[in-house]
């Protein structure tokens, strides 16, 4: 395994801080309220390289979903110990956001500290939120408060006909779509901004004050062929965001702005599109890259395995313990091939976004 990557996330924070410091970065760390599993400290560490006034920026952020920042976090440091700092062209800068959510990725969750899928957490909640329709008919048995059992295998067959009257898409927009009445439920995305939700504002406010151009690449895994990076952009039709993208990354990308039939269900509340919001007066290209793992039939019976967990179970039990490590494995494989895979595919990523941006 690359001695870029870590299984936990003390380890992960160390290898990154260390690098992060080694090559002469700027240094923040904005510290959690809450604990790790084994008592230690959490903090979102932001490292910056490049001068403080440059008008164009490249964040890159690891951990928006937790667990999955295991990945994003190895790719950071990679690209920091391959020298990537000391190139940066001139007047270009770049913040590179360890673990947003940094309570998720150590204890072994995609959500935040609230059961929030901080990805659907950016939303104005002094307006009314969205419904999901489909999520409402099956929470009961997404909810389902026995893991085996009669309970279960009701709960099962109202999920498999549900799939059948609705199809495919209204089951997965069920899932990942977001929905805002059930706190303790599957893809909760708050009713007020999270920690790590103000924590980002706070981290865009100081460091792009003199912005007039803005890249994002936001690291995400579970979706997609194994070891597969695929882009996802989110600007709109027609906007100088979409054309500059186009123009950094070629037709590897999909933009949802122009063929929202590439992601199955409407995305609100994402990171992507609050950089957007908060920085309406600069360019900016918003965009996840996104690793595959397994398949994901196999995700969607973790997120149900989970949800019962946190509810239910017993996260010190061995069946707590067997579903937690279930989950690290689906979201990070850590196999030497898909390392490889992710650090050459996340070099490649960054290194077009800084170029990008130079001629911008």
């Amino acid at each position: 395994m690359s001695d870029h990557f870590a299984a936990t996330y003390a380890s992960a924070r160390a290898k990154f801080r260390a690098a992060a410091e080694q090559a002469g970065a700027t240094m923040t760390a904005h510290v959690h309220p809450e604990k790790g599993p084994d008592g230690g400290a959490l903090a979102t560490d932001v490292a910056r390289f490049g001068p403080a006034d440059a008008e164009r920026v490249v964040f890159i952020v690891s951990g928006t979903h937790g667990l999955e920042g295991l990945a994003g976090s190895g790719c950071q440091a990679a690209w920091i110990k391959s020298g990537g700092p000391a190139r940066l062209p001139e007047g270009v800068a770049a913040v590179v956001v360890h673990m947003l959510n940094p309570w998720g990725c150590a204890w072994s969750r995609r959500q935040t500290e609230d059961n929030v899928d901080l990805n659907r957490n950016f939303l104005d909640f002094s307006a009314p939120l969205p419904n999901n329709d489909h999520y409402e008919a099956l929470r009961s048995a997404l909810r389902c408060p026995a893991y085996d059992g009669p309970l279960r295998d009701q709960a099962r067959a109202d999920i498999a006909a549900f799939r059948v009257e609705r199809g495919e898409r209204a089951f997965v927009c069920a899932l990942f779509q977001g929905q805002y009445a059930d706190p303790t439920g599957i893809g909760f995305g708050g009713q007020k901004p999270t920690w790590s939700n103000r924590t980002f504002r706070q981290i865009v406010a100081h460091n792009a004050r003199t912005v007039k151009a803005v890249a994002l690449i936001d690291f995400h895994t579970g979706l997609g062929p194994f070891g597969h990076g695929m882009l996802i952009n989110t600007n709109a039709t027609g906007s100088p965001g979409l054309a500059l993208a186009k123009s950094w990354y070629g037709h590897d990308m999909a933009a949802v702005g122009e063929r929202p039939e590439d992601i199955p269900y409407e995305i609100k509340g994402d990171l992507c599109g609050a950089l957007e919001r908060m920085l309406g007066n600069a360019v900016v290209v918003p965009t996840a890259l996104e690793y595959g793992t397994f398949e994901v039939e196999r995700l969607l019976g973790l997120q149900i395995d989970d949800c019962w967990l946190i509810n239910h179970g017993d996260v010190n039990s061995d069946l707590g313990r067997r579903i937690r490590e279930e989950l690290r494995h689906f979201f990070y494989p850590a196999t030497a091939e898909w390392l490889a895979m992710i650090e050459t595919r996340a070099l490649q990523v960054i290194g077009q976004a800084i170029a990008g941006m130079a001629r911008v």
